[in-house]
């Protein structure tokens, strides 16, 4: 199998400088409203939530997703065209389009909107699903500081300073990862020695010996159905946020989930801890990771 190199962006370390993108810029609303009446989503909002749903990782970078505009928030749409050959039945793309509206519900939270999540209507191959404002509220903490990471994530496939991961930051990933109801687990010396036997085997990115000394983590959900892989890509985005805040960085090796014949030999490997839908290594970055482009908003509106 060729193998591939992987866009989608895990996070970088801390940073004090400006991001290389900045948002539009948007007043945060403070006003509380306990009763959660429906408000529309201006222009100038929408535009804000959107520009951050692009900001997800993806396969490639290939930014597999459309946006809708609606009246009290967004729709994010897959789009419909045959997946790469190295996805062949579209799972990263699924997960990446749900971490585009992950981006969205963050930063409308962020700016002081009170918003749901709504799945996709049954039926509907490509509809992802959408965030939608009921009300007002206060911008928590968390919410303004993973909303600030979203242009600073990078995906980091160099040298890493460190390897080791505090425990206090594994934990805060796992929190995140369960916050939109999947699970993330750390794998044992064993199980990461078993993954890079297979990932050589298939031709992945990282060596043995790489996957061997990584803190290598698992994200997994219940079942392994559409919905499960849009639980995945909420949950994904939430906790690689979750780690550039804590200037970790993460590079993805989950090869071997994309393609149907070597998924029960992960599936083996980390012990019935569920349906693994992400597998990527985190670490500190030995420098700060490049930034790469995205298409311009108006390309991906609907």
């Amino acid at each position: 199998m060729t193998t591939t190199v992987d866009d989608r962006h895990g996070p970088d370390g801390r940073q004090t400088g400006s991001a290389t993108y900045h948002s539009p810029p948007l007043d945060p609303r403070t006003d509380p409203d306990p009763d959660g009446v429906a408000l529309s989503v201006s222009v100038k909002e929408f535009t804000a939530i959107a520009d951050a749903a692009r900001w997800a990782p993806s396969l490639h970078n290939d930014q597999p997703w459309r946006l809708r505009r609606l009246p009290d928030g967004l729709a994010v749409i897959e789009v419909d065209a045959p997946p790469p050959d190295d996805d062949p039945l579209g799972r990263a793309r699924t997960v990446s389009c749900a971490a585009a509206l992950f981006n969205a519900a963050i930063t409308l939270s962020a700016h002081g909107f009170h918003s749901r999540l709504a799945a996709p209507a049954p039926g509907d191959p490509t509809a992802v699903g959408s965030v939608r404002v009921v009300g007002l509220q206060r911008a928590g903490d968390d919410d303004l500081r993973l909303a600030a990471m979203i242009t600073r994530r990078r995906s980091y496939q160099r040298i890493y300073r460190s390897h080791l991961v505090a425990e206090n930051d594994l934990q805060a990933l796992q929190r995140a990862a369960a916050q939109q109801g999947a699970t993330l687990v750390v794998l044992s010396p064993a199980a990461r020695d078993e993954l890079a036997t297979l990932t050589e085997q298939i031709g992945g990115p990282d060596s043995g010996d790489t996957l061997g000394r990584s803190t290598v983590l698992a994200l997994c959900t219940d079942a392994d159905a559409r919905a499960d892989r849009i639980v995945a890509g909420l949950a994904l985005q939430r906790l690689l946020l979750t780690a550039t805040a804590a200037g970790l960085v993460a590079a993805f090796t989950d090869q071997a989930l994309l393609e149907a014949p070597f998924r029960d030999r992960v599936r083996a490997v980390l012990e019935g801890a569920g349906e693994p839908q992400v597998l990527f290594r985190v670490g500190r970055p030995l420098v700060a990771p490049a930034p790469t482009t995205r298409r311009p908003l108006s390309d991906l509106l609907i």
